[in-house]
């Protein structure tokens, strides 16, 4: 079952998500059509943060282990953290 922390952590997800492509609208060439590219990227962020929580749920769910911390625990909390990094921090080293 999904939990309010859950929940808050795909809102902020999907916050930094959305001022993430603002911060890179600079960057980009001049003239770039974004349209609802804010937006969209926002809503990815939200439903990946979802989708994490959810899966790591079934997973526990599945394998009738009740609500433990475990690896995919800290799966689900780095690995968006590691999407940022890989499209934000390493293209600019």
């Amino acid at each position: 079952m999904p939990t309010a922390s859950k929940l808050a952590a795909a809102v902020v997800f999907a916050v930094v998500a959305f001022l993430t492509l603002h911060t890179l609208i600079p960057h980009l060439p001049e003239g770039t059509q974004l349209g609802y590219a804010r937006e969209i990227s926002a809503a990815i962020g939200f439903a990946a943060a979802v989708f994490a929580g959810f899966a790591k749920e079934l997973v526990d769910m599945v394998l009738e282990r009740g609500h433990v911390a475990d690896p995919l625990d800290i799966l689900a909390t780095a690995a968006p953290g590691f999407v940022l990094w890989l499209f934000t921090a390493l293209p600019s080293a």
